[in-house]
């Protein structure tokens, strides 16, 4: 089931928390991908999230093209966005090996505002489909300004729920 979040910016923080939280309580193992955050960032936010299991979150970050391949600790890998494709075989095999039921992807409007020369419709969309056959749910955040930008309209075939929030 592929889900998209539609936010306003000024309740951004609030809302991914209040997500976090429930998928926590929804999926045994969570892999927060971060388009817009490094790492570090958004293992200190989850950690300030009193009793969040952090053992059901894998974070990778893909904020910048600066960052190699790499793991950081156990449940924290940096990946440069610029070769998505490259991006879809590393989540490919943390969906594998750690047995990740979730991706969440954090956020769309990220991918739109930083990396624009990216291709990024047919790259979500064959993402889409990829993730569909590894049986793995995936939520996707965007701020309502880009609501009618090419890139989400052109998901809106996958998505079985679109909520604003």
């Amino acid at each position: 089931m592929h889900t998209l979040y539609n936010l306003h910016p000024a309740s951004y923080q609030e809302n991914i928390r209040n997500l976090v939280v429930k998928m926590a309580q929804q999926y045994n193992k969570t892999c927060y991908i971060s388009f817009n955050d490094p790492f570090n960032i958004v293992v200190r936010f989850l950690e300030t999230i009193p009793a969040l299991p952090q053992e059901k979150f894998i974070v990778v970050d893909a904020s910048s093209n600066l960052h190699a391949k790499k793991a950081i600790d156990m449940r924290t890998y940096t990946v440069p966005v610029h070769d998505i494709f490259r991006v879809y075989l590393f989540l490919r095999d943390i969906v594998a090996n750690e047995k990740v039921n979730h991706l969440f992807l954090d956020s769309l409007s990220a991918l739109i505002h930083k990396f624009p020369e990216l291709p990024l419709q047919r790259s979500m969309t064959d993402f889409m489909l990829e993730v569909g056959s590894w049986k793995c749910d995936t939520s996707m955040v965007l701020f309502r300004e880009h609501e009618q930008h090419p890139l989400p309209q052109s998901l809106a075939p996958f998505l079985s729920r679109n909520i604003v929030m």
